[in-house]
């Protein structure tokens, strides 16, 4: 008999001759593992893959294009850009980011501003955004919860949250700074606050 088969047996028959023993030690270190292991797929479950990441940041899109308000710009190492000395930004400037693309290319406007959204006494500074978020170019950025998307210019949905703090609901009219706009549908954004908690009505198409 080998050395290893008998440190088998031996092994084997002490387990046996002390269960009680034998159950505590495997639960000490099993149960440290089996915790270790539930908060890491935990934690995994909240991870979004980079396909997920893209979706919910720009929907079925295969590019975004964004101008950052100056004439002239250098990438430096970090991915990030640059701007030259003596360069100041123009808040005017008006860019089509449509005409350096290929022919045929379809694009869908996407702008945030800051606004006011009121109702009744209510008085509300969020941050609007105009996109046509029911395009499928779009999907995935917005989940509606109830209502529709607007469709015309005269039109806004809220998120949740927002709806619920001014306490309308589908079909209410609210102040969107100067004009008196109806409510679609309060929607669910899939990425952060930032993302716009007024959507305007369709954004621009081409």
């Amino acid at each position: 008999m080998s050395a290893f088969a008998a440190t088998l047996r031996i092994a084997r028959r002490g387990a046996l001759r002390h269960k009680g023993r034998s159950a505590l030690v495997i639960a000490m270190i099993g149960l440290p593992v089996l915790g270790v292991t539930a908060i890491d797929v935990t934690a995994r479950t909240y991870q979004l893959a980079d396909q997920q990441k893209a979706e919910r940041s720009i929907g079925r899109a295969d590019a975004a294009l964004s101008d950052s308000g100056y004439p002239s710009i250098t990438q430096n190492s970090s991915g990030y850009y640059d701007v030259k000395d003596g360069i100041s930004y123009d808040q005017g400037r008006q860019v089509d980011l449509a005409a350096g693309l290929p022919a045929g290319s379809r694009t869908l406007t996407d702008r945030t501003a800051a606004t006011t959204v009121r109702s009744g006494d209510r008085t509300v500074s969020v941050q609007g955004r105009e996109l046509a978020y029911s395009d499928p170019m779009a999907r995935g950025i917005y989940l509606q919860a109830t209502g529709r998307a607007p469709r015309a210019a005269d039109e806004t949905a809220l998120t949740v949250a927002l709806a619920d703090r001014l306490g309308v609901v589908p079909g209410d009219q609210v102040s969107l700074d100067d004009r008196v706009v109806s409510i679609g549908g309060p929607g669910g954004s899939r990425t952060s606050s930032e993302a716009g908690d007024a959507l305007g009505g369709p954004g621009g198409r081409s």
